[in-house]
């Protein structure tokens, strides 16, 4: 009677052990693939300033430090390695965008700052171009445009020497960023007054006589977007994300949000998660794979203000703010890819379990025998 008690005993334990571990791997089966990202940060910059913006081209990342008024150059070759190799005055960096080896660096009150980079070694000013305050700029093959007090310029930099201002768009607030797919601009204008935001997006097939195509109010200050097909993703300060359908230009609406504590300051869609640069919570990691229904599969906490941010080969390179150009690896978790179970595999467990317990019941049976 005893052995039979110890038996049930065993079984049970071992039939709650084996159940315990396949709700857990159950668990991971239902998770999202881009829940095996790990964020690992491999190195830093050290830069003790406020930062604006980062961009890349090539081997080098351009760093525009605000607060002591410094455009950086930086050797990433091996992203492991990194190293600050130049930087030079220019007054109150904010967006800047590198083409062919040619800087164009937003300096506010002193408009575009146009920079030969192509030695990081002697860089040197080629032109300028002042519209007013400048904030947002952004460079499109022969094209350069710039955000400036209520709307943007288009200039022509086939010669980046001496860029030629094709047209005005007038948009009622500060152009605060841009993107371009194909003949269409993204741009995101901003009212200081009102701090409200709205995305216009523009036609440039003829850059002397753009056309708006599309409108949306974002009703919040915001400060960032990417575009990926038919959706406009919006760092939107403290109301975290906002998720725009554009499929109907004349008929863009709401598609989604997600809050998240923190500054959504920058941001960027790369395969299927968005990337955000969340002020002082850090780097954030949100699955946008359905679109109706975001949510965050990680973080990294950055150690400083999360600024603008670039992702190039799985590195994405994040401006922080005293801090300097950090660089985290974007790797997959193999561990949590591997926990899973098949149909046939959850048969098998089962049919294990069983065997396992008529085995051991025969063998306590035979013990009990013996003993008598």
């Amino acid at each position: 009677m005893l052995l039979r008690r110890i038996y049930k005993t065993i079984i049970l334990c071992f039939v709650l052990m084996i159940t315990l571990s396949f709700m857990n791997y159950g668990l991971v089966v239902k998770a999202n693939n881009n829940s095996n990202i790990i964020l690992n940060e491999v190195a830093t910059v050290e830069v003790p300033g406020i930062l604006f913006d980062v961009a890349l081209e090539n081997n080098y990342a351009y760093l525009a430090e605000y607060s002591r008024s410094k455009f950086h150059i930086i050797n990433i070759t091996d992203p492991f390695e990194p190293s600050n190799i130049k930087n030079f005055p220019v007054n109150l960096p904010h967006y800047i965008d590198v083409q062919d080896g040619i800087a164009y660096i937003s300096a506010w009150t002193e408009g575009v700052q146009i920079y030969n980079v192509s030695n990081p070694f002697i860089s040197y000013k080629i032109s300028e171009f002042r519209p007013g305050t400048v904030a947002a700029l952004m460079v499109q093959g022969d094209l350069l445009f710039v955000g400036s007090d209520y709307g943007f310029n288009i200039l022509d930099i086939t010669n980046p020497a001496i860029p030629q201002n094709l047209s005005y768009f007038f948009t009622d607030g500060n152009t605060h960023d841009f993107f371009v797919v194909e003949n269409l601009l993204y741009a995101m204008a901003w009212n200081w007054t009102s701090e409200s935001s709205w995305i216009r997006v523009i036609d440039f097939t003829n850059p002397e006589y753009p056309i708006e195509v599309g409108h949306f109010d974002l009703e919040s200050d915001c400060y960032d977007i990417h575009v990926l097909g038919d959706y406009v993703y919006v760092a939107a300060s403290y109301d975290g994300i906002k998720i725009i359908n554009f499929k109907s230009m004349e008929n863009p609406y709401f598609e989604s949000s997600l809050d998240l504590p923190g500054r959504a300051f920058a941001l960027e869609v790369y395969n299927n998660a968005l990337y955000l640069g969340n002020g002082y919570s850090g780097l954030h990691v949100i699955d946008v794979s359905d679109v109706t229904s975001p949510y965050e599969i990680t973080y990294l906490f950055t150690g400083g203000y999360a600024e603008e941010l670039e992702i190039r080969d799985d590195f994405i390179y994040i401006a922080v703010e005293n801090l300097g150009l950090k660089i985290i690896q974007i790797q997959e978790n193999k561990t949590t890819n591997n926990a899973s179970f098949n149909s046939f595999e959850s048969v098998l467990v089962i049919f294990v379990i069983f065997t396992f317990s008529k085995i051991l019941r025969s063998l306590l049976y035979r013990t009990s025998r013996w003993k008598k």
